[in-house]
């Protein structure tokens, strides 16, 4: 009897499970037309001002074009549209597989040109948004929005993470090129020290002898790690969890949804202050892990020579 009740439980929560990612695939692919426009409208502005107009890199932008704009353009306009069935039932390996191709070609398009960070004009908030631009911006933006399970997207968010960061160091030595951007490097990551105080004074890494090339690595870590995974995580927990409760107050009794009616409005306001101060600790967290990597991990391995 007991093990009868154990399957029944397991078929039960596999059924549950099924509901949860068809409804998560169905927001989700509300959205993804939103955002694959969006994707390629900048992909192709990007492409044609930068590399075309300015830098004259025709057979590069060629190149994108070939094997990024039309394929994400294949995925919207013809698989998502004229195989809608197919789409949804394969919809997170998609999802997945068109960031992928923007977080591969965001920073490599970055790094061919000479001028991307050069026009931050001395100002820290500028600076960050161009290095944010490299790569993190995308992946946080398209993981929030994406509406991915959330067994799927624990899996292929820190996995797509890495793309952006195998170029990291590649990317800051570009920063490093541009003018007079030592100074807005060093406010940026004093910034950063002063809101993440209580990490750095209760045992965290000092990174206030960091050279540039150190403070640019730090700063794009933590942003990949804060911005790019556990924000976005942190998205889709929240957006399952409210999910979850939908499709609990459709399958219950009409009472226990009036209940859930009278509670929203607090829980909604409790729920919205607690993923505040998660985000927080996340990125305080994830400020001590990349001050950490450059202080302590680089050196321990003898990466001397790219923390000097």
């Amino acid at each position: 009897m007991g093990c009868a009740s154990h399957v029944l439980r397991r078929r039960h929560g596999n059924a549950a499970d099924a509901a949860l990612c068809r409804a998560s695939n169905e927001v989700g692919g509300a959205l993804d037309g939103r955002i694959w426009l969006i994707t390629l409208a900048g992909g192709l502005l990007y492409l044609t001002f930068k590399h075309v107009l300015e830098e004259h890199l025709y057979g590069f932008a060629a190149l994108v074009l070939c094997v990024h704009v039309v394929p994400v353009a294949g995925l919207e306009f013809w698989v998502r549209r004229r195989h809608a069935a197919a789409y949804q039932r394969h919809r997170e390996l998609a999802v997945t597989l068109g960031i992928t191709s923007t977080l591969f070609w965001a920073p490599v398009m970055v790094l061919q040109l000479n001028n991307h960070f050069a026009p931050h004009r001395g100002s820290s908030l500028s600076l960050a948004i161009f290095i944010l631009n490299t790569g993190t911006l995308w992946l946080g933006v398209f993981a929030a929005h994406a509406c991915l399970p959330l067994r799927w997207a624990r899996v292929a968010v820190p996995a797509m993470a890495l793309l952006p960061l195998w170029h990291h160091g590649s990317m800051c030595g570009k920063v490093l090129e541009a003018p007079d951007v030592a100074e807005p490097l060093g406010t940026l990551c004093d910034m950063l020290s002063l809101a993440h105080g209580v990490a750095v004074t209760t045992g965290g890494p000092d990174c206030g002898h960091f050279t540039p090339l150190q403070q640019c690595r730090t700063f794009y870590l933590w942003s990949l790690a804060w911005g790019g995974v556990a924000l976005p995580l942190l998205a889709s927990a929240r957006f399952e969890a409210q999910l979850r409760r939908r499709l609990g107050q459709r399958g219950g009794a009409q009472q226990a949804q009036q209940e859930g009616q009278e509670g929203q409005q607090q829980g909604g306001e409790s729920g919205t202050l607690q993923t505040a101060l998660l985000a927080y600790l996340y990125s305080m967290a994830a400020w001590v892990l990349a001050c950490s990597v450059e202080a302590l991990v680089r050196p321990a391995l003898g990466w001397r020579d790219l923390a000097a």
